[in-house]
């Protein structure tokens, strides 16, 4: 590869990484204006969009490092730009940047094994918010961005915050499976499901009585029958040969 040839790919690599390192901290910062005011808990529904994607299309150590980001943009803005529940505490920072980037590492893995599932990912987003309670964060990080919406009064009241938690991400996690379809549909690209390709093949291969016979090299042919279209003539017995001999 020339040199200049490399400079193009390193740009472009530069200006990908800045367009997401854009997005996760925004993504950060909106997730804290929900947390902050109510008037901005819709704001949540599409706040973990870049966060989510990072999952579903990056490797586990790059999904951890968008996680690790993201965490970092939710704190300083939570803490330091906008009045939020969050503590200003030395604890939560080392607590939520780990905590996302291994969150987004799981998430990136078990995409790999099953599938981007939204279900999957909440779940797994009880772990941190779980772990969070611990270090003060009771009302739950992601239930906080609810206020006192139905949400936060209908599944927070009855089930907890980490259900309302478990909720923002799913939705969160539906809204970046329409938009990947979408960005499928878009490129003409259909990516199958897994198993879909081994099945497509099972069934358009060709079946056993299709295929063209080999003989087995255990079995040797047998040679022709003499007078069965051999070309080697059989020679007559010694009864025809003395019946030929009377009749001349």
């Amino acid at each position: 590869m020339s040199a200049a040839a490399s400079r193009s790919v390193i740009s472009r690599l530069t200006v990908s990484w800045c367009a997401r390192a854009a997005l996760l901290a925004a993504s950060g910062y909106l997730t804290a204006a929900a947390m902050a005011s109510s008037s901005c808990r819709n704001v949540a529904w599409i706040s973990l969009l870049p966060l989510l994607w990072a999952i579903r299309v990056l490797s586990p150590m790059r999904a951890a490092a968008a996680g690790a980001l993201w965490g970092f943009s939710l704190y300083t803005a939570a803490v330091y730009a906008l009045t939020t529940s969050v503590p200003s505490s030395a604890a939560v920072l080392a607590a939520l940047v780990p905590l996302a980037a291994v969150y987004a590492a799981l998430g990136a893995i078990a995409t790999r094994l099953v599938g981007f599932h939204p279900l999957v990912l909440g779940v797994g987003w009880f772990g941190v918010e779980l772990a969070l309670a611990a270090l003060g964060v009771r009302q739950g990080l992601l239930a906080s961005t609810q206020g006192n919406g139905w949400l936060a009064t209908v599944v927070g009241s009855a089930l907890g915050s980490v259900f309302v938690g478990f909720v923002v991400v799913g939705i969160n996690g539906v809204v970046v499976v329409v938009l990947h379809r979408l960005a499928q549909t878009d490129s003409g690209r259909v990516t199958p499901r897994r198993g879909a390709g081994v099945a497509a093949g099972w069934c358009n291969s060709p079946s056993q009585d299709e295929r063209s016979p080999v003989p087995s090299p255990a079995q040797p042919r047998a040679p022709p029958a003499p007078g069965n279209g051999s070309c080697t003539p059989a020679k007559p017995g010694p009864s025809v040969a003395r019946t030929l001999a009377a009749c001349r």
